[in-house]
């Protein structure tokens, strides 16, 4: 992860740049556990199925907790790369479109935040 790299209008990137997750950061809430939300337990937008798909996939540690993610930004950031920016294709958008494009996909999975890119 470059923490210090300054966003290029146009410009394509392969990981999540550090930007990118500090301001989707800014706006994803912590720790929820709102009844009606069908996504159940939540942490920095990152669902408790979510976690446990990064689980078996071997992203991070077994011991990681939707609690844990409050505090542990480093897995935070592993599974936004790897599950939401990579496994959606967000590094063949150019920035700002790709910033755009991943933040949808957190807040809303990949399936709705391609909808959104495909009507937009």
């Amino acid at each position: 992860m470059v923490k210090d790299e300054e966003l290029v209008y146009g410009q394509k990137y392969d990981e999540l740049p550090y930007k990118y997750f500090k301001r989707i950061l800014n706006s994803e809430g912590g720790l929820v556990n709102d009844p009606y939300d069908k996504g159940g337990k939540t942490n920095r937008g990152i669902t408790t199925g979510a976690l446990n798909a990064a689980k078996k996939q071997g992203l991070v540690s077994q011991d990681v907790t939707i609690e844990s993610l409050t505090d542990d930004l480093e897995s935070v950031y592993i599974i936004y790369n790897q599950n939401y920016y990579i496994k959606a294709k967000t590094y063949i958008l150019p920035h700002p479109l790709a910033y755009a494009y991943v933040d949808a996909t957190v807040n809303h999975g990949r399936g709705n935040s391609g909808k959104f890119l495909q009507r937009t």
